[in-house]
């Protein structure tokens, strides 16, 4: 899937590279697998080719700085055009568990970063960060899904 991703160009120049691996694969692919593999492809909903991209030389440096633990500064622009920079570092403090500092213009911002890591976390400071994510977490919660 991730190969067909790449190929549909979410990743910027990849996706020449993407599909000759992807042809390559499904022509080793056990009988069986290849099925599921279609299946998957089938049943899924493609992501929109016109919608943001990513390059790929920026996806090997943001893996690199994590990798090596070095702090990672984002620029950005919002959707009222306001520009603003968030940074952050990540360190270890046990075989199970790291740090994540973030340094940033916007805590509402770093709330929606940090509410959408896959992990359980525990906010240390500020108050103003935790009370966001309260807030956030009480908009969920009350929302009509």
């Amino acid at each position: 899937m991730g190969l067909r991703t790449a190929a549909n160009g979410t990743v910027t120049g990849i996706e020449e590279t993407s599909l000759r691996a992807l042809s390559k694969l499904e022509q080793v692919l056990p009988a069986r697998l290849r099925l599921r593999v279609n299946t998957l492809q089938t049943h899924t909903v493609r992501i929109n080719r016109d919608g943001p991209t990513v390059d790929a030389g920026v996806l090997t440096r943001v893996a690199s700085a994590c990798r090596d633990q070095e702090e990672l500064r984002f620029d950005y622009t919002d959707h009222q055009g306001i520009a603003g920079r968030t940074a952050g570092t990540v360190g270890p403090v046990d075989e199970h568990s790291c740090v994540l500092t973030l340094r940033g213009d916007d805590l509402h911002l770093m709330s929606v970063v940090v509410a959408f890591l896959d992990v359980d976390f525990e906010v240390l400071e500020p108050v103003e960060l935790k009370e966001k994510l309260h807030i956030l977490g009480q908009r969920l919660l009350s929302s009509r899904i």
